[in-house]
């Protein structure tokens, strides 16, 4: 019975009066919606408390040992996590994250001084890049399908192989006796990048309820601003005492100790096979080889040339088996939005079809959805491009300055990233709260008037206040967009679907970066014709072009947003008028059918009419 169908006869004590004349139902049950709770609910009082999870039969919904608060989440009570097993999960998460970035710029710094190395002696200078060209392809291509297999398979087993691949890479670096033996190496630390960033951040987000996982993805970037200014920090004298392989000596001796730790994480259980299981399969093969032949074009584009046969076929097979890609999966069915199963998530969450469908997930193929992680790709790409564009050509820029520029480290100018890093660790939980209580498009827009405020600062002069003033605004900035792109896609994707999202926005990210990184060196030799020379200004300009451009679309979402609400609200207004209306008929109805019932008694009584048969109304309704 819908809440809108009047209550059949047989639901009240006394479906009939004397002579045979029925009780006439109240306008309450003839058809007004009946509120959860409220004292006409068919769950009240006594049967409330003896349901499940209630006062008389406590629901257990927690590993034991571990302390939790309640929240509200969706339509169902359920509990933040607490006690070792969270504090676990956050350590893992920041270690991962750490050891991410700091491999990114241990490659950069790295790739300098192989010229140098007597394994790449031999080689021409284009080919010694393949050494940060396979990385990079590695890391862009495989989040998004590795996600979705921690979403099936287990996100702690996913991570452990992940992390024990990288260990395995980073040693392999390390002793490398061959230039083949050392792509490969790379090659394996960027399948376990991809495999352990989804795994990881994923199990932190799935044991916060929704309201909470801002906070947990600012730790996140916090971590990630800590890895790259402690390897800029200490590759100084890393390269100094032990060369270039030195550089990737924190990182395995990091993941080493990740690995070890591992088995004490909350075990998760993936989700069972599905009939569609071979064409998600093939969609899977289409996407990384899609991605992968985009970003060899970004990385090789400039080396083989942008016009060049190779560069155009590269980049004609991407497009075709991206978009091969995106109609096999399109037609592929949804496990979670058909599966009505309950399964088992990480820290003794549970999540069924029902709840799925109230809030805790949403089907992967749904326009929302779709919508939802296409955003966030479009902010995680922005960050990666400005973050990595600046990243590579910053300490060049600011060189010359006499506060920031000549400084012993990593490079020079390196302690221009200090400032940048810190505008990050510290816009990302100011960003979360922001985006709690207002919404994620504001966050986007003022990090992206920040952005560009930065990068306006540091086109002005390389003037030291100025400077730092300009990056940390910038870094504020970048902060707000990471935050938006993780939240955002998260939420999007659900919680059967965690790992995909973060595979999504990672993969985002990494395109991204590969975009930023190949336009730096295009911007810094030829420049922006008719507006600036080559060199950092021209990068600096392409940034706040970048930047302006997610500002636009921030708003103009955040304008849609607002119409879309209107629409919804007077939507809302048209329906409870139309209910009140019907409701009114129906007392009105009732009110007529009480008149007549007492109207026949009253005949009855008087000897004028004989006793009626039980009347029925044009309605079939008793």
């Amino acid at each position: 019975m819908t809440p809108y169908e009047p209550e059949p006869a047989h639901h009240h004590r006394d479906a009939a009066q004397p002579g045979g004349v029925p009780r006439v139902p109240s306008p309450i049950s003839a058809g007004k919606r009946i509120q959860a709770g409220s004292p006409d609910s068919p769950v009240s009082g006594r049967a409330r408390r003896s349901e499940p999870g209630r006062r008389g039969v406590p629901r257990r919904t927690s590993a034991p040992g571990q302390r939790r608060s309640d929240v509200r989440v969706g339509v169902r009570r359920v509990s933040a996590p607490r006690g070792r097993g969270f504090v676990g999960l956050r350590v893992v998460a920041a270690g991962v994250a750490g050891v991410v970035m700091g491999d990114w710029v241990a490659g950069m710094l790295a790739a300098p001084m192989l010229d140098l190395d007597p394994l790449a002696v031999a080689l021409p200078a284009a080919g010694v890049a393949w050494a940060v060209t396979v990385n990079l392809v590695a890391m862009a291509a495989l989040p998004a399908v590795a996600g979705r297999m921690a979403d099936l398979a287990g996100r702690r087993g996913v991570l452990a192989v992940g992390l024990a691949l990288y260990v395995l890479g980073a040693s392999a670096v390390i002793v490398a006796p061959s230039w083949p033996v050392l792509v490969g190496a790379r090659l394996g630390q960027g399948a376990g990048i991809a495999l352990m960033v989804p795994a990881a951040l994923a199990m932190l987000l799935a044991a916060l309820p929704e309201r909470r996982r801002p906070g947990g993805v600012a730790l996140w970037i916090a971590a990630c601003a800590a890895g790259v200014l402690g390897m800029q920090a200490g590759g100084g004298w890393l390269l100094a005492t032990f060369g270039w392989r030195g550089l990737f000596l924190p990182g395995a001796v990091l993941a080493a100790a990740l690995l070890l730790f591992a088995p004490a994480l909350p075990r998760s259980l993936g989700a069972p096979a599905h009939a569609s299981a071979p064409r998600a399969l093939a969609g899977a093969v289409l996407v990384v080889t899609g991605i992968a032949a985009a970003v060899l074009t970004l990385a090789r584009g400039g080396v083989w040339g942008w016009t060049s046969a190779l560069t155009l076929g590269c980049a004609s097979a991407a497009t075709l088996l991206l978009l091969t890609a995106t109609l096999t999966l399109r037609h592929t069915p949804d496990p979670e939005a058909t599966d009505s199963a309950t399964t088992r998530t990480d820290l003794g969450w549970t999540a069924s079809s029902a709840e799925a469908r109230a809030g805790l997930g949403r089907a992967a193929n749904s326009p929302d959805t779709q919508a939802g992680l296409g955003w966030a790709a479009g902010v995680s790409g922005a960050f990666g491009a400005v973050f990595f564009a600046l990243l590579a050509t910053g300490p060049a820029y600011v060189a010359g300055v006499p506060v920031l520029g000549g400084s012993s480290g990593a490079g020079p100018g390196w302690l221009w990233l200090v400032p940048v890093l810190v505008g990050m660790a510290a816009a990302a939980p100011l960003a979360a709260r922001v985006g709690r209580r207002h919404g994620m498009n504001g966050v986007v827009l003022g990090g992206a008037v920040a952005l560009a405020s930065g990068c306006g600062s540091l086109l002005a002069g390389p003037y030291p206040l100025l400077v730092l003033a300009g990056a940390l605004l910038a870094g504020a900035g970048l902060g707000a967009l990471a935050t938006d792109a993780l939240t955002t896609g998260t939420a999007a994707a659900g919680r059967g679907n965690l790992s995909a999202g973060v595979g999504a926005v990672e993969t985002a990210r990494v395109v991204g970066a590969a975009a930023g990184l190949a336009g730096a060196a295009v911007l810094t030799t030829s420049g922006v014709p008719g507006i600036t020379g080559a060199g950092p200004d021209a990068v600096l300009l392409a940034c706040v072009a970048v930047a302006v451009l997610t500002a636009a679309a921030a708003s103009w979402r955040m304008v849609t947003a607002r119409r879309h609400r209107a629409v919804q609200a007077s939507l809302r207004a048209a329906r409870q008028e139309a209910e009140s209306l019907r409701g009114l008929l129906l007392e009105l109805r009732a009110t007529f059918t009480e008149v007549r019932g007492q109207a026949d008694r009253e005949l009855v009584r008087l000897g004028l009419q004989d006793v009626p048969a039980p009347w029925g109304n044009p309605h079939g309704q008793e």
